[in-house]
Protein backbone atom coordinates (compact mmCIF):
# COMPACT_ATOMS: atom_id res chain seq x y z
CA UNK A 1 0.00 0.00 0.00
CA UNK A 2 2.75 2.29 0.69
CA UNK A 3 4.85 1.28 -2.20
CA UNK A 4 1.85 1.92 -4.23
CA UNK A 5 0.84 5.42 -2.90
CA UNK A 6 4.75 6.00 -3.37
CA UNK A 7 4.95 5.30 -6.91
CA UNK A 8 1.69 7.15 -7.30
CA UNK A 9 3.10 10.19 -5.48
CA UNK A 10 6.21 10.23 -7.60
CA UNK A 11 4.62 9.62 -10.81
CA UNK A 12 2.20 12.90 -9.69
CA UNK A 13 5.21 14.93 -9.06
CA UNK A 14 7.07 13.81 -12.54
CA UNK A 15 3.65 15.07 -14.39
CA UNK A 16 3.76 18.39 -12.17
CA UNK A 17 7.62 18.62 -13.11
CA UNK A 18 6.78 17.78 -16.65
CA UNK A 19 4.18 20.21 -16.86
CA UNK A 20 6.23 23.33 -14.80
CA UNK A 21 8.71 22.80 -17.62
CA UNK A 22 6.17 23.17 -20.64
CA UNK A 23 5.24 25.42 -19.19
CA UNK A 24 8.02 27.33 -18.82
CA UNK A 25 9.45 26.67 -21.92
CA UNK A 26 6.12 27.94 -23.58
CA UNK A 27 6.40 31.34 -21.57
CA UNK A 28 10.27 31.47 -23.04
CA UNK A 29 8.43 30.59 -26.46
CA UNK A 30 6.35 33.61 -25.88
CA UNK A 31 8.83 36.19 -24.52
CA UNK A 32 10.90 35.15 -27.82
CA UNK A 33 8.28 36.18 -30.19
CA UNK A 34 7.41 38.92 -28.92
CA UNK A 35 10.94 40.41 -28.58
CA UNK A 36 11.50 39.37 -32.08
CA UNK A 37 7.46 40.52 -33.28
CA UNK A 38 8.95 43.84 -31.88
CA UNK A 39 11.97 43.98 -33.80
CA UNK A 40 10.24 42.80 -37.23
CA UNK A 41 8.18 45.77 -36.65
CA UNK A 42 10.26 47.88 -36.32
CA UNK A 43 12.45 47.06 -39.20
CA UNK A 44 9.41 46.81 -41.48
CA UNK A 45 8.64 50.30 -40.37
CA UNK A 46 12.03 51.48 -41.73
CA UNK A 47 12.38 49.68 -44.62
CA UNK A 48 8.39 50.97 -45.37
CA UNK A 49 9.94 54.71 -44.86
CA UNK A 50 12.75 54.28 -47.15
CA UNK A 51 10.40 52.69 -50.08
CA UNK A 52 7.85 55.74 -50.12
CA UNK A 53 10.64 57.74 -49.95
CA UNK A 54 12.08 56.10 -52.98
CA UNK A 55 8.75 55.68 -54.51
CA UNK A 56 8.51 59.85 -54.62
CA UNK A 57 11.81 60.13 -56.12
CA UNK A 58 14.06 60.98 -52.87
CA UNK A 59 16.93 58.92 -53.04
CA UNK A 60 18.19 56.76 -49.69
CA UNK A 61 21.81 56.33 -49.30
CA UNK A 62 21.81 52.56 -47.63
CA UNK A 63 22.99 49.15 -48.18
CA UNK A 64 23.80 46.55 -45.87
CA UNK A 65 27.46 45.61 -45.19
CA UNK A 66 29.07 42.90 -46.04
CA UNK A 67 29.65 41.67 -42.88
CA UNK A 68 25.75 41.27 -41.94
CA UNK A 69 24.43 37.84 -40.71
CA UNK A 70 21.12 39.02 -39.65
CA UNK A 71 19.24 37.84 -43.48
CA UNK A 72 21.56 34.29 -42.95
CA UNK A 73 20.57 33.76 -39.27
CA UNK A 74 16.64 34.87 -39.96
CA UNK A 75 16.81 32.01 -42.67
CA UNK A 76 18.59 29.64 -40.30
CA UNK A 77 15.81 30.30 -37.84
CA UNK A 78 13.17 29.77 -40.08
CA UNK A 79 14.35 26.33 -41.59
CA UNK A 80 15.36 25.60 -37.54
CA UNK A 81 11.95 26.06 -36.27
CA UNK A 82 10.18 24.78 -38.74
CA UNK A 83 11.90 21.46 -38.75
CA UNK A 84 11.55 21.65 -34.71
CA UNK A 85 10.21 24.70 -32.67
CA UNK A 86 12.97 23.69 -30.18
CA UNK A 87 15.35 25.23 -32.04
CA UNK A 88 15.16 28.41 -31.10
CA UNK A 89 16.66 27.26 -27.51
CA UNK A 90 19.84 26.76 -29.46
CA UNK A 91 20.58 28.19 -32.68
CA UNK A 92 23.90 27.56 -32.15
CA UNK A 93 24.65 31.73 -31.84
CA UNK A 94 23.75 33.76 -29.19
CA UNK A 95 19.69 34.64 -30.15
CA UNK A 96 20.37 38.22 -28.01
CA UNK A 97 23.46 39.70 -29.16
CA UNK A 98 24.32 37.89 -32.11
CA UNK A 99 20.90 38.61 -33.65
CA UNK A 100 18.39 40.23 -31.85
CA UNK A 101 20.88 43.16 -31.03
CA UNK A 102 22.16 43.56 -34.42
CA UNK A 103 18.65 43.14 -36.00
CA UNK A 104 17.32 46.38 -33.73
CA UNK A 105 20.30 47.63 -34.78
CA UNK A 106 19.80 47.45 -38.71
CA UNK A 107 16.13 49.07 -38.29
CA UNK A 108 18.19 52.11 -36.47
CA UNK A 109 20.23 52.64 -39.40
CA UNK A 110 17.67 52.34 -41.94
CA UNK A 111 15.77 54.70 -40.04
CA UNK A 112 18.45 57.31 -39.25
CA UNK A 113 19.21 57.26 -43.01
CA UNK A 114 15.56 57.66 -44.15
CA UNK A 115 15.10 60.28 -41.76
CA UNK A 116 18.44 62.25 -43.27
CA UNK A 117 17.14 61.19 -46.80
CA UNK A 118 14.31 63.17 -46.16
CA UNK A 119 15.93 66.10 -44.21
CA UNK A 120 18.29 66.50 -47.16
CA UNK A 121 15.91 66.63 -50.05
CA UNK A 122 13.66 69.34 -47.56
CA UNK A 123 16.75 71.51 -47.45
CA UNK A 124 17.25 71.42 -50.98
CA UNK A 125 13.98 72.47 -51.90
CA UNK A 126 13.60 75.08 -48.72
CA UNK A 127 14.49 78.99 -49.14
CA UNK A 128 15.50 79.64 -45.65
CA UNK A 129 15.75 83.71 -44.19
CA UNK A 130 18.42 84.05 -41.30
CA UNK A 131 17.09 85.09 -38.32
CA UNK A 132 19.21 88.39 -38.07
CA UNK A 133 17.34 89.34 -41.72
CA UNK A 134 13.95 88.90 -40.36
CA UNK A 135 14.83 90.50 -36.76
CA UNK A 136 16.25 93.58 -38.87
CA UNK A 137 13.12 93.72 -40.92
CA UNK A 138 10.47 93.38 -38.31
CA UNK A 139 11.67 97.26 -37.24
CA UNK A 140 10.30 98.48 -40.08
CA UNK A 141 6.55 98.62 -39.60
CA UNK A 142 5.30 97.90 -43.40
CA UNK A 143 7.14 94.52 -43.42
CA UNK A 144 6.58 92.95 -39.96
CA UNK A 145 3.20 90.83 -41.41
CA UNK A 146 5.75 89.81 -44.12
CA UNK A 147 8.43 88.57 -41.57
CA UNK A 148 5.75 87.04 -39.27
CA UNK A 149 4.65 84.85 -42.93
CA UNK A 150 8.17 84.05 -43.06
CA UNK A 151 8.73 82.80 -39.79
CA UNK A 152 5.25 80.89 -39.96
CA UNK A 153 6.49 79.37 -43.18
CA UNK A 154 10.21 78.41 -41.66
CA UNK A 155 8.62 76.73 -38.38
CA UNK A 156 6.22 74.54 -40.17
CA UNK A 157 9.09 73.23 -42.99
CA UNK A 158 11.25 72.72 -39.54
CA UNK A 159 8.32 70.53 -38.09
CA UNK A 160 7.86 68.18 -41.13
CA UNK A 161 12.04 67.77 -41.11
CA UNK A 162 11.69 67.01 -37.78
CA UNK A 163 10.55 63.05 -38.32
CA UNK A 164 10.00 61.25 -41.20
CA UNK A 165 6.37 61.89 -42.52
CA UNK A 166 3.85 58.86 -42.50
CA UNK A 167 2.92 59.70 -46.33
CA UNK A 168 5.37 61.24 -48.04
CA UNK A 169 3.44 62.20 -50.66
CA UNK A 170 1.49 64.54 -49.11
CA UNK A 171 4.20 65.99 -46.76
CA UNK A 172 6.04 66.95 -50.28
CA UNK A 173 3.15 68.51 -51.80
CA UNK A 174 2.08 70.56 -48.53
CA UNK A 175 6.46 71.65 -48.72
CA UNK A 176 5.63 73.05 -51.91
CA UNK A 177 2.96 74.78 -50.60
CA UNK A 178 5.79 76.51 -48.15
CA UNK A 179 8.06 76.96 -50.30
CA UNK A 180 5.38 78.71 -52.71
CA UNK A 181 4.08 80.89 -50.02
CA UNK A 182 7.38 82.09 -48.58
CA UNK A 183 8.71 82.97 -52.30
CA UNK A 184 5.32 85.02 -52.31
CA UNK A 185 5.86 86.99 -49.23
CA UNK A 186 9.65 87.58 -50.04
CA UNK A 187 8.14 89.08 -53.14
CA UNK A 188 6.36 91.41 -51.27
CA UNK A 189 9.02 93.29 -50.37
CA UNK A 190 9.02 96.45 -52.06
CA UNK A 191 8.36 100.19 -51.21
CA UNK A 192 8.15 100.95 -47.55
CA UNK A 193 11.65 102.31 -45.58
CA UNK A 194 13.89 99.61 -47.79
CA UNK A 195 16.03 101.51 -50.03
CA UNK A 196 15.11 99.68 -53.49
CA UNK A 197 19.05 98.59 -53.62
CA UNK A 198 18.84 96.73 -50.51
CA UNK A 199 15.36 95.26 -51.55
CA UNK A 200 16.45 93.63 -54.46
CA UNK A 201 19.82 92.09 -52.66
CA UNK A 202 17.23 90.32 -50.02
CA UNK A 203 14.62 89.10 -52.50
CA UNK A 204 17.67 87.72 -55.08
CA UNK A 205 19.91 86.54 -51.66
CA UNK A 206 16.55 84.72 -51.12
CA UNK A 207 16.56 82.87 -54.51
CA UNK A 208 18.94 81.33 -56.69
CA UNK A 209 21.85 84.31 -54.99
CA UNK A 210 22.35 87.65 -55.64
CA UNK A 211 25.06 88.72 -58.07
CA UNK A 212 27.90 90.55 -56.97
CA UNK A 213 26.40 94.14 -58.78
CA UNK A 214 23.33 94.40 -56.48
CA UNK A 215 26.27 94.32 -53.58
CA UNK A 216 26.13 98.06 -53.65
CA UNK A 217 27.77 100.80 -51.08
CA UNK A 218 24.23 101.46 -50.49
CA UNK A 219 23.28 97.44 -49.52
CA UNK A 220 26.92 97.19 -47.57
CA UNK A 221 25.99 100.25 -45.56
CA UNK A 222 23.17 98.98 -44.49
CA UNK A 223 23.59 95.54 -43.52
CA UNK A 224 26.64 96.91 -41.39
CA UNK A 225 24.73 99.18 -39.41
CA UNK A 226 22.41 96.70 -38.57
CA UNK A 227 25.14 94.00 -37.58
CA UNK A 228 24.07 91.78 -40.96
CA UNK A 229 27.76 91.97 -42.71
CA UNK A 230 28.15 88.53 -41.31
CA UNK A 231 24.72 86.90 -42.53
CA UNK A 232 26.03 86.52 -45.70
CA UNK A 233 28.49 84.23 -47.76
CA UNK A 234 29.83 84.86 -51.15
CA UNK A 235 30.21 81.60 -53.56
CA UNK A 236 30.43 80.71 -57.08
CA UNK A 237 26.82 79.72 -59.04
CA UNK A 238 28.90 76.77 -60.32
CA UNK A 239 31.55 75.51 -58.26
CA UNK A 240 34.92 73.84 -59.92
Amino acid sequence: MLLEEAKALSSRITHYQKLREQAQHAQTFETRASQLQKLASGLEKAVSGIKSLKAAGVPVAFTLARTDQTRARTEQLQQGFARDPAFVDNPGFDLRYEYAVPLGGLAESAKKSALKAWQEHIAGRRERVSSEILNALRAVPDYRPIVAKVQRCQEQVEILASSLPEDVANANQRLSELASEQREAWRQLTGGELPESVVLFLRASMGEGAELRLLTSDVIDWLKSRGLDSAFRIKPRHAV
